[in-house]
């Protein structure tokens, strides 16, 4: 189970990203592995947890600089992150350092952002990965296809709105680039 090194998890929303890393991390502190998990601060809707919607939760560190992560690292030999789209791009650095010291990193993130684009760290984060582990959701306005895109549901330009009631999971064919 462990090996130093960076595994990324991405997909849309509701796609369980966080339930896959809550059970990574559960299964290093079962091996008897010290862990550790940050989220952002701009992540309210959880308080100081990561939490799946399946009901499954950690407690989680509350950082606003991706720095933090590195120096509160010191002393675990696996670190989990979660909703690493809303770092900034020194969140990739910051990995780096702490699989380069020996520690086995497991970040969690969006693929895309409502309009396609990628989100400023995760493009780096998947170039770097060890492995990468892609989660799909089921399209909520079909219901047939797997959904690979987070439909906003409210208007807006804004690349960060942080909610579960204001998306929806969606694949290629029903998404909409506008609600």
């Amino acid at each position: 189970m462990f090996s130093p090194g960076l595994v990324v998890i991405t997909g849309p929303m509701f796609s369980g990203k966080s339930a896959e890393l809550i059970r990574r991390l559960t299964i290093a502190k079962i091996a008897k592995l010290e862990t550790r998990v940050f989220k952002p601060a701009i992540d309210t809707r959880t308080g100081d947890e990561i939490r799946s919607r399946e009901g499954s939760f950690l407690p989680a560190i509350i950082v606003k600089d991706v720095e933090e992560i590195f120096k509160q690292s010191e002393s675990v030999r696996v670190v989990g992150i979660d909703e690493a789209h809303f770092f900034s791009n020194g969140l990739a650095s910051v990995v780096l350092k702490l699989v380069r010291s020996g520690k086995q990193v497991i970040v969690a993130g969006l693929n895309l952002d409502f309009q396609e684009r990628p989100f400023p760290s995760m493009p780096e984060l998947l170039a770097l990965a060890d492995e990468i582990v892609q989660v799909y959701a089921l399209c909520t306005a079909c219901n047939e296809r797997i959904a690979t895109r987070s439909q906003r549901l409210i208007p807006g330009d804004e690349q960060y709105v942080v909610g579960d009631a204001e998306y929806a999971a969606r694949c290629l064919v029903c998404y909409k680039t506008q609600v």
